[in-house]
Parts: C-alpha cells; structure tokens; sequence
C-alpha cells in the first residue's frame, strides 16, 4: 500500500502549469544585479572585473623589494599585509618565551620566588609577591602588565591564530568552497555549468538542457517535482527507466515510482530526460519530493536544486 504514495499524492497536483518570471529574488542576482546573470566578484573585489594581473596583485600594482603587491609589507611570517605579530625575547616570531623580573628569557613568568620584589629591583624577602595583597593574574607582573605576547584576540599568552581564511581563531578552509559555503542556487564554487550528476552537491537535482542530473546518498525509490518556464510533454530515459520506474507527467510535474518496489542505485548521473514546448530563457525544477525506501516504508530525503545552465 505504501509504495502507491507517490501516485496517490500526483491525482490532484497533475494539469497545474506554472510560467516564467521576468524577476528574481537577491540570491538568484549576479553581483551586477542582472537575474542569474554570470557576473561574479574577483579576487581583488570587483564586480566582473579581471582580478589578479601578472603579479598576482590587483590593478596596476607590481611587486616591491619584500615580494608584497604595492605597498604593502610582510610580517615577521612573510605574510604580506597581515597582522603585525611581535617577537619574543628570543627573537621567535609570535614565540612564548619571556623575561622574568631578572630579565632573563624563558625565566619564571613575573616575579621569581626569592629573587626580586614587585619592581624587581631588590631580594623579595616573603615567599611570594603579593602585589597589594592580591597575587598576581598568569601572564602578568604585578603592575598588571602582560608578559605574554597577545595572541589576535589581544587575549594575554593567548592561542588564538588568524587562520588560512583571514579570521582570528577561525576554523581554516572548512567549506565547500575553502573559506566560503556554497553560494546559494549554485551547482559548484566557481557557479560554472555542470556537465554530469557527479559534478553537483550531495543530495542535489540540476536540469540542464533537459536532462535532470541527481547526486543521491540514498537509493530513491521514488520522485515527484514541478517544472517552472515551459510547457512539459514527455519524460524518459535514465536511471529511472533502468529501473523500471512508472513515470507520468502533465504540463508541469513529473512523477516517478515502481510498482514493483524497485530503487535507484544511491549515486550520481542522469534521472530522466525531459522534453519542453513553449519555453522561456530560464527553465527551472521546483517542489521536490525525494523518497527512499527506508524499512518499506517511503521516507523523506531532504534535497536541494541548482542551476546548472
């Protein structure tokens, strides 16, 4: 009985046509505005501008004497342009070792227990510098002073870095793209076409020019969705038809299953191929509803879509 869901759920949603639109939301604008236009920020950014030149800097800028573009200076790193790190007192860039209140390096931190008072210029007589009566915070002296090098959150003897991706005690290049997630509505970080299912994201459906490429982490055993921006006649081929599945369709939505409680292979390629009349400039795939067989009940896989063309 469960696996009549899908063709249960198709008798009232089949014959609605849906049209196109000469609009868009933000997320489907170029950064020059233009409805999924392909304009994209460069890497010194500028909209659809050339980004990096020979140099590898921006503009006109060349390389100086310290290998940085223009202006720009290295840290004690070679980083050119980043956050001023200091030395310590052995000279380590960004390095842990301090002077105790004998001015020795890499000495005991603050005062040294039987060696000098708050100022550090006489025998401490007491077993410990009080200071006040309040002994002193890890990494300070008694003045209140750090005697630690800061990490970037200015956090005293701290360990917070600037990662790969410019932020202070940040994860480094943890997304889909390095430092930046997917751009929303995007097939890939680059927003260029894809050419196969096993180009997109997981869990993810594309249509371009008429085939419908899926990447799945599950087995689908059934699928239904709306086409907006033409007319649907006919589906067919694919991985649906390789496994045997019953598809139908109106004008606008396609619906997909077996009768024999087949599945599609978990994986990437080519769902089914769709033909269109009546088509505008953009065609698009809208409310998705992926199920996979999950102990022969239908469940649910939560999929997206991108424009891939």
């Amino acid at each position: 009985m469960n696996r009549f869901f899908l063709l249960i759920l198709s008798l009232f949603i089949l014959g609605c046509d849906s049209g196109g639109n000469d609009t868009c939301p933000t997320y489907d604008q170029d950064c020059a505005g233009e409805c999924y236009g392909d304009a994209e920020i460069d890497e010194c950014g500028g909209c659809d501008g050339s980004g990096f030149n020979e140099y590898g800097c921006c503009g006109d800028e060349t390389l100086n004497a310290d290998g940085c573009c223009g202006d720009l200076e290295p840290n004690c790193l070679g980083q050119c342009g980043g956050a001023e790190i200091p030395l310590d007192c052995a000279g380590v860039c960004g390095g842990t070792a301090t002077e105790d209140c004998n001015g020795d390096c890499n000495g005991t931190v603050g005062i040294a227990e039987g060696a000098c008072n708050c100022e550090g210029d006489l025998p401490n007589e007491d077993d410990q510098c009080t200071c006040d009566g309040l002994l002193g915070f890890p990494g300070y002296n008694c003045d209140n002073e750090c005697m630690l090098p800061l990490d970037c959150w200015n956090a005293c003897g701290g360990l917070a870095v600037i990662d790969e991706c410019d932020n202070c005690g940040g994860l480094g290049a943890i997304y889909e793209c390095g430092c930046n997630p997917l751009p929303q509505g995007a097939c890939n970080c680059s927003g260029e076409n894809v050419s196969s299912g096993c180009e997109l994201p997981n869990n993810t459906l594309s249509l371009v020019d008429g085939y419908v490429f899926y990447n799945s982490d599950t087995e689908i055993a059934g699928f239904q969705f709306d086409v907006v921006g033409a007319d649907l006649i006919s589906a067919s081929g694919g991985a649906a038809e390789d496994a045997e599945f019953t598809v139908s369709n109106s004008s606008s939505t396609i619906l997909g299953f077996s009768f024999e409680a087949n599945s599609i292979t978990q994986g990437c390629g080519t769902l089914t191929i769709l033909e269109f009349e009546n088509s505008s400039s953009l065609i698009e795939l809208d409310e998705i509803v992926i199920s996979s067989p999950t102990g022969g009940n239908l469940g649910s896989i939560n999929f997206s879509y991108c424009s891939g063309q």
